[in-house]
C-alpha cells in the first residue's frame, strides 16, 4: 500500500514514505525481499538530484541511515521477548516521529532500536572459545548490500 506513495506528487508524503519503507526494509535483504534494491536505488537518485524537493531529499538522507541503522545489526522493536510493550521503545519512536517540528527527535529512534546479532556466551556470561551455530539459510540471505559506485563524467 505504501509503495505507490513514492511518486507521489506531495513531497513531505514523499519524505515520510523513505523513513516508513526505510523501518519496514531494515530486516530484510535483496535476497528476501526483491524491492528493497529498487527502493536503494530511488533513495540514491534522489539524493543525487541537484535541484530536487529538500523534503524528499531529507526523506531519503533519513532512509540511508535508518535501513542500514547499526551497520545493519539493529531494527526497530517496541517489544520485548515475550511480547510486552517496552515503554521507553514505544515513546521514543513517538517522539522520533515529530521530527519534522523539530530536527533534534531524530535522536530519539535510538530508544527504540535492538540489537539483531547472535552473541554466544556462556552460563557465566564469558565468551566461549567455540561454538557452533546452524543455520539452513543460504549465506546469501545474509549479504550485505553491495557498496554505491559513483560514476564519474568524461569530459
Amino acid at each position: 500500500m505504501i509503495w505507490p506513495l513514492l511518486t507521489d506528487s506531495v513531497d513531505f508524503v514523499r519524505q515520510g514514505v523513505y523513513v516508513g519503507l526505510s523501518l519496514l526494509f531494515q530486516v530484510s535483504t535483496n535476497q528476501s525481499e526483491p524491492k528493497q534494491e529498487e527502493f536503494r536505488k530511488s533513495m540514491h537518485e534522489i539524493m543525487g538530484k541537484q535541484h530536487g524537493e529538500i523534503m524528499a531529499k531529507m526523506g531519503a538522507i533519513l532512509s540511508v541511515g535508518l535501513i542500514d541503522i547499526g551497520g545493519r545489526n539493529m531494527s526497530v522493536s517496541l517489544t520485548t521477548r515475550s511480547g510486552l510493550p517496552k515503554i521507553e521503545a514505544v515513546t521514543g519512536l513517538l517522539v522520533f516521529c515529530q521530527y519534522w517540528n523539530w530536527f533534534p527527535y531524530l535522536n530519539f529512534i535510538g530508544l527504540a532500536l535492538a540489537p539483531s546479532t547472535f552473541i554466544g556466551v556462556t552460563s557465566k556470561l564469558n565468551i566461549p572459545k567455540s561454538f557452533q551455530l546452524k543455520s539452513n539459510c543460504k549465506p546469501s540471505m545474509f549479504d550485505y548490500p553491495a557498496n554505491i559506485v559513483k560514476e564519474e563524467k568524461k569530459n
